[in-house]
């Protein structure tokens, strides 16, 4: 067997040869092709990561507004803004610059601590960004109240940082101060970063800026409602102090300033007549309300509802209500004063038509026919005493309830005058009283209820000839005048009885036609009655669409005046 010639063993060197350099440079652009798609998924990887960490940072963004839209004050929103950028962002530390009405102030929060170069360094840059904003070239230091949150001092600390985005704090067109973020992170460099923290800022900023504005409006509103109210309002904080007082609270304890109070000093004040710190204490530990009526105070009869202030089921305060129940008060009085004067006034005729009964009934065999007739003219005319303060409860409840209701009719008013002037001429005489009547001249004929309106007129002049002054002399100058009259106006007749009595009190004058108010409450006169007769004149005269009032006569007296439309 021949051996192998160097020719054949260089024929299969190139044989292996031609079939390794192939596979070498598949295998070689595999490695390439591979390399180069371990890069661009790496490159797609980084590039999801920082979008990723882009959208969580915004994803954030409303938690951080939700705090803020809680917050009024813009320094506790800066220093929330603060903190959060250092969770969001790659940042050594966040501050700010603000100007104050006193000067300035300068934050710094950071998560560990940092050297006193560190924070002048900071402090500077902020100041040189605030200068170059507001467009101040001097170079005079910004001297400010410096303070530390999230760590402190320390020379073992941060001592330098590379990276620095600084942000205008601005209100409108204002300037107030300067944020900025610093680090030593490329990411500071990154427009992204930037504009999420100056997007990020703007928001905090205008988001607290606004809701004072609307706190300041609503604040405002609410004064007003509260000043404007007719019942008092206190607020006592849960440091029992006195935190809101609006002017009728101050009007009904007697608080004539606006200085600072707590609840012993108020209870000071009303001078025990409720027991104010007690009370209070009481509410704010059992978180129940308390109500008290009926307490005099300063003059008044006042009642209190003491409410505890809740939040989140924690007593923040304890709030008072006050009512001024004085005019409850009265009427309750008017009304027990009312009942007792009817059941007087019932009382009287009943005794007469009891007794004058008895006395035929007993003795009926004793008395002559004029006595027996004397006590049957004594019951009748009790009984229609009786029926009069009856007829009298009637209407008035009638004309409260708002059914009460006239029979219009042609009437000849100047007629019913002289009728009635006629009939009161014989008494007003025997009283040393002089009875005038002046009517105008072509009077016309009006809708009325005849009946009603002479009604009016009888109380009227039975009140006249009560209050009138009765003299024993018949000298003119001494007697008594009444003076009846009737005058034609546009659409109107207006019918007045003046008389030159001791008058009507002002205070007594406001109320006369309000039910259970009569002038013998005052001192001028001691005359029965209930005191339903104006309240029902009143009734009578604005049922026919008319008015009725009364005026101070001259040189002394009243003057009532009722006016009655025409057809």
């Amino acid at each position: 067997m021949n051996e192998p010639s160097a020719l054949d063993a260089y024929f299969n060197i190139g044989i292996v040869l031609l079939c390794f350099f192939p596979a070498a440079l598949i295998f070689i652009k595999y490695k390439l092709k591979t390399a180069r798609l371990v890069k661009v998924l790496r490159e797609k990887e980084a590039a999801l990561e920082s979008g990723v960490s882009y959208v969580k940072k915004w994803q954030s963004v409303p938690e951080i507004l939700t705090h803020v839209s809680m917050l009024t004050d813009l320094q506790e929103s800066l220093d929330l803004a603060a903190g959060y950028f250092l969770r969001t962002v790659d940042i050594s530390c966040a501050s700010y610059l603000l100007k104050i009405s006193n000067g300035y102030l300068y934050r710094v929060a950071v998560l560990g601590n940092i050297t006193r170069g560190f924070a002048d360094k900071s402090r500077h840059a902020a100041s040189a960004h605030y200068r170059e904003t507001i467009g101040d070239t001097s170079d005079e230091e910004i001297l400010t109240e410096q303070a530390i949150t999230g760590g402190g001092l320390d020379e073992t600390g941060l001592s330098d940082f590379f990276g620095t985005i600084c942000i205008p704090i601005r209100n409108k067109d204002q300037v107030l101060g300067s944020f900025c973020v610093f680090g030593t992170s490329d990411s500071l460099k990154n427009p992204e970063t930037k504009l999420f923290v100056t997007r990020i800022l703007d928001s905090v900023i205008s988001a607290t800026l606004e809701f004072k504005q609307v706190l300041v409006k609503e604040h405002k509103k609410l004064d007003a409602v509260l000043q404007s109210m007719d019942e008092g309002v206190l607020l006592f904080d849960p440091d029992y102090r006195l935190s809101l007082m609006n002017r009728t609270a101050q009007m009904f304890l007697g608080i004539s300033d606006q200085r600072s109070y707590n609840v012993s000093q108020v209870s000071d004040i009303i001078k025990g007549s409720l027991p104010v710190q007690e009370i209070v204490t009481g509410v704010m530990d059992s978180k129940e309300p308390k109500s008290l009526q009926r307490v005099f105070v300063n003059g008044r009869y006042l009642s209190f509802m003491f409410l505890p202030v809740l939040i989140n089921r924690e007593t923040v305060g304890v709030g008072a209500v006050i009512h001024n129940d004085s005019e409850e008060e009265k009427l309750r009085n008017l009304r027990e004063d009312f009942t007792a004067m009817v059941v007087h006034e019932l009382r009287a005729p009943l005794t007469v038509i009891r007794g004058s009964a008895d006395m035929v009934l007993k003795h009926k065999e004793k008395f002559s026919p004029q006595d027996v007739e004397l006590f049957m003219n004594q019951i009748k005319d009790s009984a229609w005493d009786l029926l009069k303060i009856v007829n009298d409860l009637l209407d008035s409840a009638k004309i409260e309830s708002g059914k009460f209701e006239v029979v219009k009719e042609d009437c000849n008013i100047a007629a019913v005058l002289s009728q009635e002037i006629g009939n009161y001429k014989m008494f007003t005489d025997s009283k040393n009283i002089d009875l005038i009547l002046d009517i105008d001249d072509s009077v016309p004929i009006i809708r009325a209820d005849r009946e009603k309106v002479i009604q009016v007129l009888n109380n009227l002049l039975s009140n006249a000839v009560k209050f009138t002054y009765k003299g024993e002399i018949t000298h003119m100058a001494d007697r008594g005048l009444i003076r009846v009259g009737l005058r034609v106006q546009p659409k109107t007749v207006q019918i007045f009885v003046a008389d030159n009595g001791p008058g009507i009190p002002n205070e007594i004058k406001k109320q006369l036609f309000n039910k259970f108010i009569q002038a013998r409450e005052s001192p001028i006169s001691n005359e029965s009655g209930t005191g339903l007769g104006l309240v029902i004149a009143k009734g009578i005269v604005e049922a026919h669409g008319g008015k009725i009032w009364v005026e101070d006569n001259v040189p002394k007296g009243s003057v009532f005046i009722f006016t009655l439309p025409f057809k």
